[in-house]
């Protein structure tokens, strides 16, 4: 039987279920895909890009799956207030989960 890592979060959010490996939170490209997320003084395609690759990082590169999964569960098309609520129920289910 295979050890279960306790650092695997099973998320259930807006009717898609996903793993989150919370150790991807101490991952330095996350933080720095988060920062330069933040960054206002970036122009806002560059801020997109890094966007996408911190989903990437979290998503462990299944972000487009997870996206046609989360637009399969909500009527075919995924919005960007899908998305975001989505996005807030992980990161308050991982938290919550700490």
């Amino acid at each position: 039987m295979a050890a279960i890592n306790p650092e695997i979060v099973h998320i259930q959010a807006c009717g898609v279920e996903v793993d989150i490996d919370k150790g991807v939170f101490e991952d330095v490209r996350l933080m720095t895909a988060m920062a330069r997320l933040s960054d206002e003084s970036l122009p806002e395609n560059e801020r997109l890009a890094w966007y996408i690759r911190g989903l990437e990082i979290l998503f462990d590169g299944k972000t487009y799956e997870v996206q046609n999964k989360l637009a399969a569960a909500n009527g075919g098309r995924l919005t960007e207030s899908t998305f975001n609520t989505f996005y807030s129920e992980i990161m308050e289910q991982v938290g919550s989960k700490n």
